[in-house]
């Protein structure tokens, strides 16, 4: 990350911009294991008329958003930064 930061931006603000590319990590889990999983996991745990989920539904629907935002992102054609 440190090389990509000073390549990409220059040296002149790199604290800044290190630390808000930093911020990526956290964000992103909070925003996808506890807001995504875990309400899809609840969910498919009450379709089930328990508070545990069997079976691979529990987290398939969790498993295709995530697939398809990391093949969005990591498509060479794409113009978002993700």
């Amino acid at each position: 990350m440190v090389p990509t930061a000073s390549e990409l931006f220059g040296l002149e603000h790199f604290g800044i911009i290190y630390s808000f590319m930093i911020l990526g990590n956290p964000i992103g889990a909070v925003l996808f294991s506890s807001l995504v999983a875990g309400r899809l996991y609840d969910a498919e745990a009450t379709r089930q008329g328990s508070s545990t989920c069997y079976g691979p539904e529990c987290f398939r629907l969790t498993f295709v958003i995530l697939a398809t935002v990391c093949g969005g992102c990591s498509d060479p054609r794409s113009d978002t930064d993700c």
